[in-house]
């Protein structure tokens, strides 16, 4: 059979737990099908994608890009995550509250952490992470072995993997924290083949 490459470029949070399960399940029923995935900042990305040879990119976007088609768009709030035992796990959060816990955060380059620390500010709240890092992967790691810790992420990013982790995923009641959306690009007028449509139609 003849094997056929769909080339995608993400940020770090996709690639930790659902586009890994996404592929995995595609190539079940589409085993002729092969998946290069490549993994850059939120500004990266863009760059990857317009000199690189690339099918998709699935990215979070704070405002409209030019030279590229959305095919299609989801709102991809900030939401908080803590064991499922934290103190903080059953009831409403707001920004100040994380401050009495260790908070874990991803680095200035993710667009999550841009709008969290919009909203830190615009709300008056000081919060200094006890752990900082450009890898969503450690990130996690961190928050599963520190007692009480608390991070940030979309629920795209951890989706399936924060049940079986005893993970629990909350939001926090700011609306700076909302205005985020996970976008499914391609390049504007590219041609496309059937494959990687059937791929993107089943992501969607």
């Amino acid at each position: 059979a003849v094997q056929t490459t769909i080339r995608v470029v993400c940020t770090d949070g996709m690639a930790f737990n659902l586009l890994p399960s996404l592929m995995a399940k595609f190539r079940l029923h589409h085993p002729s099908v092969n998946f290069t995935l490549t993994v850059g900042t939120a500004r990266q990305v863009p760059d990857l994608f317009r000199h690189g040879d690339c099918d998709l990119a699935i990215k979070f976007s704070l405002a409209p890009e030019s030279g590229v088609e959305v095919l299609a768009s989801f709102p991809s709030p900030v939401l908080v995550f803590l064991k499922a035992d934290h103190p903080l796990a059953n009831r409403d959060i707001e920004l100040a509250d994380l401050n009495a816990w260790p908070v874990v955060l991803p680095d200035q380059s993710a667009t999550i952490r841009q709008l969290f620390d919009l909203s830190c500010r615009m709300n008056n709240v000081f919060i200094d992470p006890v752990f900082t890092c450009n890898h969503f992967s450690t990130l996690y790691q961190f928050v599963r072995r520190t007692p009480n810790a608390v991070s940030v992420s979309s629920h795209y990013s951890i989706f399936y993997c924060a049940r079986q982790d005893n993970m629990t995923i909350k939001s926090v009641n700011r609306d700076q924290l909302s205005q985020r959306t996970l976008q499914l690009q391609t390049e504007m007028g590219k041609p496309r083949s059937a494959i990687p449509n059937t791929f993107f139609t089943f992501i969607k």
